[in-house]
């Protein structure tokens, strides 16, 4: 009965008419935080219209559910388009999927060996104001129509940032936002890389860091030639490392000493893709940042020091 009751509570809040923008997104199960759905909010609430809103990867809904709100409190927005394929036949994924799905799990379908969860999504975001594009990244192409603000959670590495970047970069405004969600994570260095290059031309400036975002806005419309450049430096394995450790350094003041260690990890895990002897050697440089946890620290840096002893382990092995 209470699970019922939920359900119609949180449709209602959603509906465009009767959006209540200090509960709803926060109910949404998801894998973003507090505090992270709340600096969403208050960033899309400070939009003026000038460009589309975009968000890639949006699982079920919380994400684009605070970002929705903050569009609902100044109703300045052209367009909110939202990118995600909705499927998954990552095991580690699945189970999250259905451990986080719970009570909604009859949403969920298959599609042979691909896990859908977009009946879950549709669940929660039903407005006319988001238009979805259940597609994969690879098949992007925006309509060349100015950018005021990207949500980047769905890309991990290059590969998709790189298409996502292709497509949407040049039309980035001035002062638009850029979030990227998985900043402070071991296996995004390539993120952590892209946001350095952006740093290092002084196209985004910091605003601040939120769980594993990094929240930053624009400080130029982005042009063909700073895009070239991003491609060519992300081509180039010194110059990722160079930029992630010139994201590492701009961006220390807005991290604590938690997700400073788990860049640290990242670091480790980019050095040994080409030289593992070298790379152990910075998990051990890493480990010795680790903040003593005693049994109560952020799963993220508890995951990041798990990977650094296994990796550890098996060199020594």
């Amino acid at each position: 009965m209470q699970i019922t009751a939920l359900r119609t509570q949180l449709k209602k809040l959603l509906k465009i008419n009767e959006y209540d923008p200090k509960k709803a997104y926060l109910l949404i199960p998801g894998m973003v935080s507090r505090s992270e759905r709340k600096n969403l909010a208050k960033q899309a609430s400070k939009l003026t219209g000038r460009g589309h809103v975009l968000e890639f990867g949006a699982f079920f809904g919380a994400s684009t559910a605070a970002i929705l709100c903050g569009l609902k409190q100044n109703g300045l927005t052209k367009e909110f388009h939202v990118f995600d394929y909705f499927k998954t036949n990552d095991q580690w994924f699945s189970d999250i999927t259905r451990q986080l799905a719970k009570s909604h799990e009859s949403l969920l379908s298959f599609d042979g060996e691909w896990l859908d969860f977009s009946g879950v999504y549709h669940y929660f975001i039903n407005d006319p104001v988001v238009h979805t594009h259940k597609i994969l990244i690879s098949d992007l192409e925006w309509k060349n129509e100015p950018i005021e603000f990207i949500h980047l959670d769905l890309p991990k590495d290059w590969s998709q940032a790189g298409k996502i970047a292709s497509e949407t970069f040049p039309w980035i405004i001035k002062d638009a936002k850029l979030i990227f969600q998985d900043f402070v994570n071991q296996w995004s260095f390539e993120i952590g890389a892209m946001i350095g290059f952006l740093l290092k031309e002084r196209l985004i400036s910091v605003d601040g860091s939120f769980g594993s975002t990094l929240s930053t806005s624009a400080n130029e419309k982005f042009g063909m030639d700073s895009l070239q450049s991003l491609i060519t430096e992300m081509s180039d394995k010194t110059k990722v490392l160079t930029n992630f450790d010139y994201a590492f350094e701009h961006t220390r003041n807005f991290l604590n000493q938690e997700e400073q260690t788990i860049l640290r990890v990242g670091r480790a895990v980019l050095i040994s893709e080409s030289d593992k002897v070298q790379g152990l050697k910075e998990l051990s440089r890493a480990i010795d940042h680790m903040p003593s946890t005693n049994g109560r620290g952020s799963k993220a840096l508890k995951n990041a020091l798990e990977f650094g002893l296994q990796a550890k382990k098996s060199v020594s092995d």
